[in-house]
């Protein structure tokens, strides 16, 4: 855990510059009642690099500034985990439901699972559970907090320059029920009459996003290929075993609401997971340098 640093208030002018008056080339990704922007604070103590989120004004002017500002509260109580982006401040000026988050991004988990539309390098299998066990920590402490994400996506979960993933784009508690995610995420309970959020959609989300980075295919079609592949191999290729771990763990984030694991036991199944793949690796390795050995 790191000390997270406080939540100030901002002015709407300042954020206004940051963003070229909220311009369409600084727009990073959006939602139902949102849009995320990248903004550049070029003066004073908040110089840097942030990730700008607007409420769209529609939902902002139904919402009283109390109910907001306990919303950035609790999510400023969250700045202290390393993967979860750390909100600084935030704006209510003029109707306005502004929150800003520090950015330290070498660009976003999408850019790196699809490199033949990106200049973002292709993940190895050891950063890709890293990031996914990761994203599992922050998501389990969300939880624990008694936050929902809402809308977890590989398009909104930043990697680092060391490539730790940060989560961002957690949807607010006054607009969350209003949101069935991005396509190909949502639970099937999501598109039930009088569907409240719940923990376990956001672990159905995660099991998806498992998939996602496991076949490198986008989420609609990752279930597609993971179908065939099980029909045809009855298993997926495997280099080290974790994939059997990972596509057994998304199994199980994609049963019956009731039946899903808790994020908490997620995390143990990528631990396990990722000493697997370690322990390929380590092994591949020390089989090459004795092969070199007795080559010479």
């Amino acid at each position: 855990m790191r000390q997270g640093p406080e939540c100030r208030v901002l002015r709407l002018k300042d954020i206004r510059r940051a963003t070229n008056e909220f311009a369409i080339d600084n727009l990073i990704s959006e939602g139902t009642f949102w849009k995320s922007y990248h903004g550049y604070f070029s003066r004073g103590r908040f110089k840097g690099n942030f990730l700008v989120k607007r409420i769209n004004k529609e939902l902002a002017a139904d919402v009283e500034s109390y109910m907001f500002k306990l919303e950035v509260k609790d999510l400023a109580d969250c700045n202290r985990h390393i993967n979860i982006i750390s909100l600084l401040g935030y704006c209510v000026e003029k109707n306005e439901n502004i929150m800003v988050y520090r950015l330290r991004s070498n660009g976003l988990l999408y850019d790196y699972l699809y490199n033949d539309q990106h200049n973002a390098p292709r993940l190895t299998e050891l950063q890709r559970l890293d990031v996914c066990l990761g994203v599992a920590h922050g998501l389990s402490y969300l939880h624990m907090k008694d936050i929902l994400h809402g809308n977890l996506t590989a398009n909104n979960i930043f990697l680092d320059h060391n490539m730790v993933p940060r989560i961002s784009d957690m949807d607010l508690a006054f607009g969350i029920h209003h949101i069935h995610g991005t396509e190909g995420y949502p639970a099937p309970e999501c598109y039930e009459p009088g569907y409240k959020p719940t923990k376990q959609a956001d672990v159905y989300a995660f099991g998806i996003l498992l998939l996602e980075v496991l076949c490198e295919k986008p989420s609609w079609k990752c279930l597609v290929m993971l179908a065939l592949e099980f029909a045809v191999k009855r298993e997926l290729p495997r280099s080290g075993g974790h994939e059997l771990v990972e596509v057994s763990l998304s199994e199980e984030c994609l049963r019956a609401c009731d039946k899903r694991p808790s994020m908490n036991q997620v995390v143990g199944e990528l631990e396990l997971a990722l000493k697997l793949q370690m322990d390929y690796e380590n092994g591949k390795a020390n089989s090459q340098q004795v092969g070199c050995q007795l080559y010479h």
